[in-house]
């Protein structure tokens, strides 16, 4: 029914979950703590909606729980931006 996985594949998603999870706890306490403004706080934004993009997709590759993030929830948007969201294509 499940596919096997080596141990070497094992290994390989878990340092990789680790390695992403940790930058985005640390990219989500620099902008906690408001100490980044202007052009690296947009640049820091955006890298973390990619790290959380990149958290999604290992967990489905993997077929295990997907969390979604806050970064790519759309629960705080406006119906009318809901629609045309670029997300919804990419899932």
């Amino acid at each position: 029914m499940y596919a096997v996985k080596s141990m070497e594949e094992s290994v390989k998603y878990k340092l990789k979950l680790n390695h992403l999870t940790g930058n985005y706890k640390t990219m989500k306490l620099l902008l906690g703590f408001g100490c980044i403004n202007g052009k690296n706080f947009v640049q820091l934004n955006i890298k973390l909606i990619d790290i959380a993009k990149q958290l999604l997709l290992l967990n489905l590759e993997q077929g295990g729980d997907a969390h979604i993030y806050p970064e790519l929830s759309q629960r705080n948007m406006p119906m009318s931006l809901k629609y045309y969201d670029p997300i919804l294509k990419i899932i």
